[in-house]
C-alpha cells in the first residue's frame, strides 16, 4: 500500500502527516462522482473522502452493513489497470437526500496502486499543489464559534473547517478583501483550550454569509499543540 501512502503524504504535506500518523483516521476530503456496484445494480454515489483503510462516500440508494461492492469513479482513468474497487461496508448513515456510508478496502495494496484511486489522489495533489494557498495540511469539519478581530471591527464568526495552518470561517458584515490580517479567537470549549491566532485572508467566497479562507501566522494565545488537540476532538466526531 506503499503508493496509496505516498500519494497522500504528497497530498497532504509531510508535516500534516507526522502530525496525524493515525493512518486508520486520516481523511483526505474531495467531492467525485463515482457509481456503487452491489450485485447486478449500480447506485449513484459520491465519494466524499479518500483514507489509508477505505472511503466515505454518499449513496443514492439502500445498502447495509456488511455488503460487499465495487466503487469506481465516473471519471475514466486509462492509466488505470482497474476502474473498480471491491469494498465492504463498515457502517450505514442516513442523510438528507441519501446516505452516508464508511468502506473499507477490500482490495491487495497491489490492485489498489494500480486502480482509478492512484490517479484521482494524484490530480487532486496536482490541484492542491497549484494554488496559491497550499491545502496542504488535513482539514477536519467542524462548527466552532468563534471571534474575528480588525482593529475595533469585533465580530461572531463561526469556524467551518481547521487545519494545522489555517482555517475556513463563517463571518457577516461588510466582506473582508484578500490580504486582510486578522485576528482570529476561539476557546475554551470543554477540554479544548482558548487559542488566539493572527491571520491573513487568502480566499473569499460569498455563501449569502461571507466564507474566508484564513492563513495562519503567529499564535497570541495558545500554540499549534493546543490547535492540533481541537483536531483530533473533531477527527473523532
Amino acid at each position: 500500500m506503499d503508493s496509496l501512502i505516498n500519494n497522500l503524504k504528497s497530498l497532504i504535506g509531510v508535516k500534516a502527516w507526522d502530525y496525524t500518523e493515525r493512518r486508520k483516521a486520516l481523511r483526505v476530503p474531495c467531492r467525485i462522482d463515482g457509481t456503487l456496484q452491489k450485485g447486478e445494480g449500480v447506485l449513484g454515489s459520491e465519494i466524499r473522502n479518500i483514507g489509508i483503510g477505505g472511503l466515505q462516500i454518499k449513496c443514492f440508494g439502500k445498502v447495509k452493513k456488511g455488503d460487499m461492492v465495487r466503487i469506481r469513479s465516473l471519471k475514466e482513468h486509462l492509466e488505470a489497470d482497474f476502474n473498480t474497487i471491491q469494498c465492504q461496508v463498515e457502517w450505514v448513515k442516513k442523510e438528507t437526500g441519501g446516505t452516508l456510508v464508511g468502506l473499507s478496502f477490500q482490495e491487495k495494496s497491489e490492485v489498489l496502486n494500480r486502480s482509478w484511486l492512484i490517479f484521482e489522489l494524484k490530480e487532486m495533489g496536482v490541484r492542491a499543489k497549484g494554488t496559491k494557498q497550499k491545502r496542504d495540511s488535513v482539514r477536519v469539519n467542524c462548527l466552532i464559534p468563534a471571534r474575528v478581530f480588525q482593529g475595533a471591527d469585533n465580530r461572531k464568526a463561526r469556524i467551518r473547517d481547521l487545519g494545522p495552518f489555517g482555517a475556513r470561517v463563517e463571518c457577516p458584515g461588510d466582506a473582508f478583501t484578500k490580504d486582510t490580517h486578522l485576528s482570529l479567537r476561539f476557546g475554551p470549549i470543554e477540554h479544548l483550550p482558548k487559542i488566539e491566532v493572527n491571520c491573513e485572508v487568502v480566499s473569499t467566497r460569498d455563501f449569502g454569509v461571507m466564507h474566508y479562507g484564513l492563513s495562519f501566522s503567529k499564535f497570541t494565545t495558545g500554540n499549534r499543540k493546543d490547535l492540533e488537540k481541537y483536531m483530533t476532538h473533531f477527527f473523532k466526531k
